[in-house]
């Protein structure tokens, strides 16, 4: 039933289930006496996994795991995501491809991503259908520890054709310049039967284009300070100038990350206190507020 899938589903990617019995062996008979072979009494039990919604579990044959890009066979499934960049503090959205289906349908599948968590962090939404080849499908995903993400995907009707099955979406968080590995674990579709190639990717931090420094002239009580001549001047001595808006805002852009600038204010009405600022990021905001 949809409760069942749905159960399953959770059961994969570690939401806890109280009373569910996914993943739970259960045993025909039962009762602990039957358990007690001082006597050398045999028994036989009927194994029941629940949570098995096919019914051809079989413990003695071996799952196909993840195979290595030296030994691609032409009829293996690949699963890929791309490396990519991205500036600090912004969303980004990585596609992850299922490919050689061979026009084979996908009614459901299941992998692990795991990421450094000191680099990037999944959005609060961490995975959409929206827009892919399992558009319709229902979706189901977990971090249950810093650096994995678990997702599972399932449906009535199967998605057919190669593409992009899944989008994942992350923030960046580290340091410009550092990088997080994308890596595929544990990916299985229908019945994992299947041989699947995965080929990872990494998201690495860039450097910002064309920092900008923004902010606004205010008086004492908070009122916008219009026609103030708003200075930047850099740290080789090399200064800029321009004029507040009717608003109070101000501007400068085409700033160098790394670089450490002052910004002044003159006002025939206040006095303003110079700050300095240092360009660690695309925006940095800077309000300068005048004194009587």
């Amino acid at each position: 039933s949809a409760l069942d899938a749905t159960l399953v589903a959770r059961f994969l990617v570690c939401v806890p289930n109280p009373g569910s019995q996914v993943g739970v062996w259960n045993f025909d008979p039962s009762g602990s006496s039957l358990v007690d072979n001082v006597n050398g009494g045999t028994y036989n039990f009927k194994a029941l996994l629940m949570g098995d919604v096919s019914g051809d579990w079989n413990p003695t044959e071996p799952q196909v795991p993840g195979l290595s890009e030296q030994l691609i066979p032409m009829t293996a499934a690949r699963v890929s995501v791309s490396d990519m960049q991205a500036e600090r503090n912004s969303s980004v959205t990585v596609p992850l491809r299922l490919d050689n289906l061979y026009g084979a349908g996908v009614d459901s599948y299941q992998f692990e991503i795991q990421y450094d968590p000191a680099v990037i962090q999944p959005s609060e939404i961490a995975a959409q259908l929206e827009g892919t080849v399992s558009e319709g499908m229902n979706l189901m995903y977990n971090v249950p520890s810093p650096g994995s993400l678990l997702v599972v995907v399932y449906g009535v009707l199967p998605a057919v054709g190669d593409g992009v099955f899944a989008n994942l979406k992350f923030v960046t968080i580290g340091a410009v310049g550092s990088s997080s590995p994308l890596t595929i674990n544990g990916f299985r579709f229908n019945d994992g039967k299947t041989e699947v190639v995965t080929s990872n990717g990494a998201l690495s931090v860039n450097v910002p284009s064309n920092p900008v420094i923004k902010g606004r002239v205010l008086g004492p009580n908070g009122q916008a300070i219009r026609n103030a001549q708003v200075f930047l001047t850099a740290a080789n001595g090399e200064s800029f100038a321009v004029n507040s808006s009717s608003l109070g805002y101000f501007e400068f852009g085409g700033l160098s990350l790394g670089e450490t600038y002052t910004i002044s204010v003159r006002s025939r009405r206040f006095r303003f206190t110079s700050q300095t600022v240092s360009i660690t990021d695309r925006l940095a905001l800077v309000d300068m507020i005048g004194l009587e």
